[in-house]
């Protein structure tokens, strides 16, 4: 996993810490979290149901923008492919806030709540299966 500045479609590979390495598998659920505060840049990995250890865990400096708006880019980074093809990837919930994203779940029968720590529900939905 890598920590890419875009400047006019142009990347810059930014130096990160931390471990970086992972190979997602089909069939499993990941949730990506990325935080930005000032210039200090987090990117992590978690593989549900387990959001309390990351499985990937980077960091690095980059005070290049002040603001701006913050995106999603999928690349194939497979050397088994010569980096070229698409890539399949599908976003659920992309969610950004001006705090850090604790979200706790609960089950409110018979629906399934996804609050922010210390703030109200911010979705309420159905459980799967149930109309």
């Amino acid at each position: 996993m890598d920590i890419v500045r875009l400047d006019n479609e142009q990347g810059t590979s930014l130096p990160t810490v931390g471990s970086d390495s992972i190979f997602f598998q089909p069939g499993k659920q990941y949730r990506l979290v990325f935080m930005g505060d000032g210039d200090q840049l987090r990117g992590q990995v978690y593989e549900l149901p387990n959001t309390d250890v990351p499985v990937v865990d980077i960091t690095t400096t980059d005070g290049t923008y002040a603001l701006g708006a913050s995106g999603l880019v999928v690349v194939n980074n497979a050397t088994e492919t010569g980096y070229t093809g698409g890539a399949d990837v599908t976003f659920d919930n992309f969610l950004m806030l001006a705090g850090e994203p604790r979200l706790t779940v609960a089950l409110v029968d018979p629906n399934v709540e996804v609050s922010r720590i210390g703030c109200k529900a911010l979705r309420t939905c159905p459980q799967p299966g149930l109309t």
